[in-house]
Parts: C-alpha cells; structure tokens; sequence
C-alpha cells in the first residue's frame, strides 16, 4: 500500500500519495510496457481474488518461480507489528504467450506451524506476522523452498514466541530448471554481481522463441531477499540455447556452453 515514485516522493497510503480512487483497493500489480509506462493488472491477474480481510495489511512479501514455469509467483506476507493475519500464496496458472493468471494457492500455506512436542505451550496463536520472506532452493533439488520470518516487537511476548517457517514443495510432475550464479570481480562488479541482467533464450515446447529474464537484486521484501542466484524454471521449454549477461558496468557477454536443463552454472566476470 505504498511505493516510492521516480522522483523519490513517497506514494500510496501517505499525505500526498495517489488515493484509493485512483489506484483502487487490494493489491496492485504493475507490467512493465516495454518501458512506455505501466499497466496495472492485478485484478485481471487474480492477485484480488482472495483478499484478506484485516486491518495491518502486508508486510512480508515475495517472488519467485516456484512451480518452475518460467512466472514469477507471489507469497503475500500478511501481518503488522500488532496483528497477525493469514498468509496468501499465488501460483502462475498461465501458458507462455497468454495474459498473466494466478491461481489462489492459500491454502498450502495457510495453517499452524505443527507442534513438535518442544514447543507445547509456547507458540504464539495462529496466524503470524511475517516479516520476512525468501525463496530459494535449500536442499537443492531444482525446485525453491519459502522460508518465512515471522514475529513482532519486543515489547509484545506473543509476538516474540512465533514460530518461523519454512515451506518445500512436492510437485506431481518433475521440474525442469537452469540456476545462475555470477562472480564479480570486486573492482567493476561487485563480487555478487549486484545489478547483473541474465537473458535466457530456448524454445518452447510450441517452438515459440523463449526469452526470460532475471536481475540480482541486493535486497526485496521487508527484512529479507532471495538468493544471489537466479532460478529460471524452464518447464514450458524444449531447449534453452545461451544466456547473455549484463554486467552493471556496460559491458556484456555470451555464454553457450553447459546452457541445459537441471544445470548450476557459475559466469565470472
């Protein structure tokens, strides 16, 4: 419920910012248009279908591709320092080419962290607030777990005695995946590669031309951020070709070798 704009003004649910008549309630989902402007689209995308109805709002929130399909998807942390609310999950429900969908997926991650006969008596009550939210893929597998920080000031107890989380996902049908880690040398990148732009072109299973894009961040979400590496699910793909690298500096390059499915490559500068 707020953003900051080119200028660096702060815009949303703050004196000055763009009202709910303009922007509307719920969520807001803004497209790039091939940098013309921006569309927003969360109400056709699905992000409105489920919204919760609490007083704090979101805090925690997320993206990342974790059904593998080449579309980032979005954890929606709910829950302010006072009050806990139900966490939503959005899964990408769309087919390469079509408009942007999401399937309200909630209900695989909206519940009570079990009790593991440790913790008897001292969790905090269901649901949290989340802080903090990561994807990333913890054991390995090709597919990105959600971890989940969880919690609320000091001077409350209950909020100090809730449980973190920490989300892996079994999916019927294998993954297909390529991850990216990039090295900087320190002196024109920094040595994660912050900035760094990665195109990854293939084909689709349709023979349509795949073309995804990912960028290492330093940070997003409220107290966290996913990995320095990029994930890009290729589920919908035939063949993935090259991967071009932006390097914040200007310069650029071409990688062909090793660029296949189920592959943990490394690109220095």
């Amino acid at each position: 419920r707020g953003g900051v704009d080119c200028s660096g003004d702060v815009v949303g649910a703050f004196p000055g910012g763009l009202s709910e008549e303009v922007v509307g309630t719920g969520h807001q989902l803004y497209l790039n248009v091939e940098g013309e402007g921006f569309e927003e689209v969360a109400g056709a995308s699905g992000l409105n279908t489920a919204l919760v109805d609490g007083r704090v709002g979101v805090m925690g929130s997320q993206i990342g591709d974790l059904n593998a399909d080449g579309i980032l998807d979005v954890y929606i942390g709910n829950g302010g320092p006072l009050d806990g609310e139900p966490d939503q999950l959005f899964l990408s429900a769309s087919e390469p080419g079509e408009p942007l969908f999401y399937l309200d997926a909630s209900p695989l991650v909206d519940f009570p962290a079990p009790d593991d006969g440790h913790a008897t008596g001292f969790l905090a009550s269901y649901p949290y607030r989340t802080h903090g939210t990561s994807m990333i893929d913890i054991d390995g597998d090709g597919v990105l777990e959600v971890s989940v920080v969880n919690g609320g000031p000091s001077f409350r107890d209950d909020t100090m005695r809730e449980p973190n989380r920490l989300f892996h996902f079994d999916w019927t049908e294998p993954r297909r995946w390529l991850k990216v880690k990039l090295e900087g040398d320190g002196v024109h990148v920094s040595r994660d590669a912050i900035g760094t732009r990665v195109h990854l072109v293939g084909t689709y299973t349709d023979g349509s031309e795949l073309s995804l894009w990912r960028t290492v961040h330093g940070g997003s979400c409220f107290s966290a951020h996913n990995t320095f590496e990029l994930y890009f699910g290729l589920q919908h793909a035939s063949d993935v070709s090259s991967l071009e690298v932006f390097w914040p500096d200007g310069t650029s390059e071409i990688v062909t070798e090793d660029v296949d499915f189920d592959q943990r490559l490394t690109v220095s500068y």
